[in-house]
């Protein structure tokens, strides 16, 4: 699956992935990212107007995020606004045997 970093999203190389693909852009949210360092930020989930970036409570930690791939619109809005680059744009294609 092809995924985009901060940078490429930021010179708007996600246009290219959206049209070169069928499928939808969702985001990806790998381990650099903060909430999963005991660093409480919700700025991912602030941004995101459908609310598909959801925090998960979590008993002595902060929340960390979930994305609802159903909610999701593929905007991106999300990867900009991350402080640490952890989330990145990526295909998506729904499962079918689910």
């Amino acid at each position: 699956m092809a995924s985009l970093t901060r940078a490429q999203f930021l010179r708007g190389d996600w246009r290219e992935l959206a049209e070169a693909s069928p499928e939808s852009t969702i985001p990806r949210i790998d381990a650099a990212c903060i909430a999963r360092h005991v660093v409480f930020c919700r700025s991912c989930g602030e941004r995101c107007e459908p609310g598909a970036i959801r925090f998960r409570p979590m008993v002595g930690r902060p929340p960390t995020p979930e994305i609802d791939a159903a909610a999701c619109t593929g905007c991106g809005a999300c990867v900009d606004v991350c402080p640490t680059s952890a989330v990145t744009l990526m295909a998506y294609q729904p499962r079918e045997d689910c």
